[in-house]
C-alpha cells in the first residue's frame, strides 16, 4: 500500500540578515515571527566573509548569539533551522542560493526588512511581494 505525502499546515518563516552583530531588533523581530509561525529559519548571511567592519564576527559566533538570545527568551530551538548563506557577487545567483538551501522547502513565508539590497530588486525584477 502506498501512502500519499503528509502535507503540513505548519507554517515557517525564513529571515536572512547578516546579524553582525545580532541586535535587538533582530531578536525583537524573530520573537515577533515566532508568536505568528509555527517555525523559523533564520539565514545568516555573509558566512564566509569575517574581519572586516562590515562583518567583523564569524558566522558561527553570529549564529550562537542568535540562538543564546532566543533561548533566553524562553523559544524551544526545536522551532529553529539556523542556515548559512554565501556572498556571491551578483543578485541573482544570491537569490538562487538564498532561495534553493536544504533545510527551507517547507518555507511559506519569506521575512526581510532590507529594502535597498533585497525588497527593491525584488520589485525592479517583477517579483511577487505579499
Amino acid at each position: 500500500q502506498v501512502r500519499p505525502p503528509m502535507t503540513s499546515s505548519l507554517t515557517t518563516a525564513y529571515m536572512p540578515g547578516r546579524f553582525s552583530p545580532p541586535t535587538r531588533g533582530h531578536i525583537q523581530t524573530m520573537l515577533w515571527l515566532l508568536q505568528q509561525f509555527d517555525r523559523l529559519v533564520i539565514g545568516i548571511g555573509s558566512c564566509y566573509e569575517v574581519g572586516t567592519v562590515r562583518h567583523p564576527l564569524l558566522a558561527s559566533i553570529r549564529e550562537k548569539m542568535v540562538l543564546a538570545s532566543l533561548h533566553a527568551a524562553g523559544v524551544a530551538l526545536r522551532r529553529l533551522h539556523v542556515v548559512h548563506l554565501a556572498d556571491f557577487p551578483d543578485w541573482d545567483t544570491w537569490w538562487t542560493h538564498t532561495t534553493s538551501i536544504p533545510g527551507i522547502a517547507d518555507v511559506t513565508h519569506f521575512v526581510t526588512g532590507n529594502e535597498a539590497d533585497i525588497l527593491a530588486v525584488m520589485r525592479a525584477k517583477g517579483l511577487e511581494l505579499p
